[in-house]
C-alpha cells in the first residue's frame, strides 16, 4: 500500500458540515454511543486517527460534534468483545461475491446485523458482531478476497462521516438491525477466525495486523529514532516485516508527526520500505517493536498483543540491541518478574 498523497483526497477535507448533516450524523451516532462504542476523531482526509493514543482517550459529545460541524470524521474504536466484517467491493475477483458465499458458507442473518454503508457507494459496508472477550481471530479470511475482520484496537469509520474520495456519507442501512442489537459472530466465522494458541513466532513477517500496529505506534514518539542508520532503519524495517508490508501507511502516518518530517523525507522512507524483505531470518522482526513499546512504559499492551512473549528470553530478541536498561526489570505489575 502506498502512502496516501494529497491527490487520493479532497481538496478540502475539513469543508463545514451543515445543519442538516450534523443532525443526520447525530442521529446515527447516538445509538452507536448508548451500545458502548468509542467514538473519536480522524485526522482530516485519512482514515486514521487525529490524535496519538486514540486507543486510551475519552472524548466528550461536544468535542465529537465541535468536530463533525469542522467538517472532520470519526471513527470507533473496537472493544475485545466486538467484531466488525469489513466488506471492499474494490478487491472482489471478477465474477465472485465473497459476501455472499460467506453469508452461506456460515448462516449469517444478515437482517439480524447492523450494517453501515460505505461513502464510497459501491456495496462496501461494515457489518457488527460481537464475540466472546477472550477469544483472538485472524484478520483475514482466507478464500474470502475483499473481506477484512476489524476487532480489538481496531478501528472503522463511524458513521455520520464522508468518505475521504467521493465525499458521500457512512450511513446506517435502515433495513438493518439497530446496533444495541449486534448479534454474536456465528460458530462457523468464529472457527474460520479462531488462531490456535501457540508461543510467538521470531521469523516470517505479517505477525501483526495493520490497526494493532496503529495501536502499537500510537504509544511511541519518532522523534525518539531520528539517528537514520542505528534507530530508523531497523525500527521502520521491525515494522515492515511486522505486518508483511501492509502497514506502510500507519507507519509513514506516524512518522509525520515528527516536525522535521516532510515530503522529501516521506519520498525517501518509501524507497526504503519497498526495498525491505519480510520473513528474513536474521533481520528485524515484530519483536524489536514490542519491545520498544514495553520499554515505553506499556508491557500491558504489549502482552494483550503477544500475551506468550516473554521480555526477558534473549533467543526471542535476536534483532536489537537492549540498551542500557535490561527487560528483565521490566515492571508487569502482576508479581512476575
Amino acid at each position: 500500500m502506498v502512502a496516501a498523497t494529497n491527490t487520493d483526497r479532497p481538496l478540502n477535507p475539513l469543508r463545514p458540515r451543515t445543519q442538516p448533516e450534523i443532525d443526520l450524523a447525530k442521529t446515527m451516532l447516538r445509538p452507536f454511543a448508548e451500545a458502548g462504542y468509542r467514538i473519536f476523531p480522524l485526522a482530516p482526509g485519512t482514515k486514521h486517527a487525529r490524535e496519538r493514543g486514540w486507543q486510551n482517550k475519552t472524548y466528550t459529545a461536544v468535542q465529537l460534534i465541535d468536530w463533525l460541524k469542522r467538517g472532520g470524521n470519526l471513527g470507533i474504536c473496537l472493544s475485545p468483545t466486538q467484531l466488525v466484517i469489513d466488506v471492499d467491493p474494490r478487491h472482489f475477483d471478477a465474477g465472485d461475491d465473497p459476501l455472499a458465499r460467506l453469508v452461506g458458507d456460515v448462516g449469517i442473518d444478515t437482517a439480524r446485523v447492523p450494517t453501515v454503508l460505505s461513502g464510497r457507494g459501491d456495496g462496501g459496508r461494515h457489518l457488527y458482531f460481537t464475540k466472546p472477550v477472550g477469544l483472538a481471530v485472524s484478520k483475514a479470511l482466507v478464500g474470502y478476497r475483499g473481506i477484512d475482520i476489524k476487532t480489538s484496537g481496531g478501528l472503522v469509520v463511524a458513521p455520520g462521516s464522508r468518505h475521504i474520495e467521493t465525499g458521500g456519507v457512512y450511513a446506517v442501512d435502515p433495513s438493518s438491525a439497530p446496533i444495541g442489537e449486534a448479534p454474536l459472530a456465528p460458530e462457523g466465522l468464529l472457527d474460520m477466525l479462531q488462531r490456535p494458541d501457540k508461543a510467538p513466532r521470531v521469523y516470517g513477517g505479517g505477525e501483526l495486523a495493520v490497526e494493532q500496529l496503529e495501536q502499537l505506534l500510537a504509544v511511541l514518539d519518532p522523534r525518539e529514532y531520528r539517528d537514520y542508520n542505528t534507530k530508523w532503519i531497523p525500527f521502520a524495517a521491525a515494522c515492515h516485516d511486522a505486518t508483511a508490508g501492509d502497514g506502510l501507511e500507519v507507519w509513514a502516518t506516524w512518522a509525520a508527526q515528527d516536525e522535521t518530517y516532510d515530503e522529501t523525507a516521506l519520498a525517501r522512507n518509501v524507497r526504503t520500505w519497498e526495498s525491505f524483505t519480510s520473513g528474513r531470518a536474521g533481520g528485524a522482526t515484530y519483536m524489536r517493536v514490542l519491545a520498544d513499546v514495553a520499554r515505553a512504559g506499556r508491557p500491558d499492551l504489549v502482552r494483550q498483543i503477544e500475551p506468550n512473549f516473554r521480555f526477558d528470553d534473549p533467543q526471542q530478541m535476536p534483532d536489537f540491541t537492549v540498551g542500557p536498561r535490561s527487560l528483565d526489570d521490566l515492571d508487569f505489575g502482576d508479581g512476575r518478574p
